[in-house]
């Protein structure tokens, strides 16, 4: 649409500027003439009007145009941006599915069961360790694991 549009905005355009030729060069036969209306100077007196309202006619097209252009570039933006949201979505999901296939593929192999017991196991000797430790007993961000002083007395 916008090549459509631009093809007669073009040819208008060129037809103004072949009218002020055609203008020009029946503007000096007549001079050149003293004011003899000769076969030459009506010739190119009807060019020029035939150019005159041609460029007119196009440039009338092209503003035809504009609205159902201006409707195709915000289809255009809205698919686009459907399009990348999409793509964002399917690009996700793939890594995710990446992921997933070869962690399950991974973890299968006898080694990686063997691993993940004994990270299993340190992992609960670490957390006993911090437990035990005098900082995190005293810090704030372990309030909610130490009982209150209400509980203290029930018990």
């Amino acid at each position: 649409m916008r090549a459509r549009e631009e093809k007669h905005r073009k040819t208008a355009s060129v037809a103004e500027q072949q009218a002020m030729l055609v203008g020009a060069t029946w503007r000096k036969l007549f001079r050149e003439s003293d004011g003899l209306l000769t076969k030459d100077f009506r010739n190119f007196r009807h060019q020029e009007l035939d150019s005159c309202e041609l460029a007119l006619e196009h440039a009338c097209l092209a503003g035809e145009l504009q609205p159902g252009m201006e409707l195709c570039q915000i289809d255009t933006y809205e698919a686009r941006e459907r399009y990348l949201s999409s793509s964002e979505t399917a690009f996700a999901l793939y890594g995710e599915h990446c992921l997933t296939t070869s962690a399950t593929s991974l973890f299968a192999l006898p080694e990686a069961v063997a691993f993940l017991k004994a990270l299993q196991r340190k992992n609960l000797i670490i957390q006993r360790d911090i437990e035990r430790d005098t900082f995190y007993q005293e810090a704030t961000f372990n309030d909610e694991k130490r009982p209150s002083a209400a509980s203290k007395q029930d018990a």
